[in-house]
């Protein structure tokens, strides 16, 4: 995502239902028509388009981790849970908690 923010992807996000109108790229090009509510600021809309490209990122984290053959799914992980804790067999956990660490590593968060 570039840096610049994106107002019309921030007023249809954050004020859907509301009457504005978006002519062009910038912040200017917002015409606000809700009567008795003041415009959102332009530093109140740069927040908000961060949180905006913050969720863009960890959505695509959660997709490269869910990749086939990378991240394991709920039921291998509750078969090997169920393994270790029920038939005292925690080989199967322990290396899929590697596994996991691994593409963790792969595809950080931070």
């Amino acid at each position: 995502m570039s840096n610049e923010i994106d107002f019309g992807e921030v007023m249809h996000r954050f004020y859907a239902g509301r009457q504005y109108g978006v002519r062009g790229p910038n912040y200017e090009d917002i015409s606000w028509m809700e009567v008795g509510e003041p415009m959102p600021s332009r530093e109140l809309l740069a927040e908000k388009w961060e949180t905006i490209k913050e969720e863009t990122r960890l959505r695509r984290i959660a997709q490269l981790r869910s990749t086939p053959g990378e991240y394991p799914g709920k039921d291998e992980i509750l078969v090997a849970l169920w393994e270790m804790v029920v038939e005292n067999r925690p080989e199967k956990a322990q290396a899929l908690q590697v596994r996991r660490e691994e593409i963790k590593a792969k595809y950080p968060k931070d």
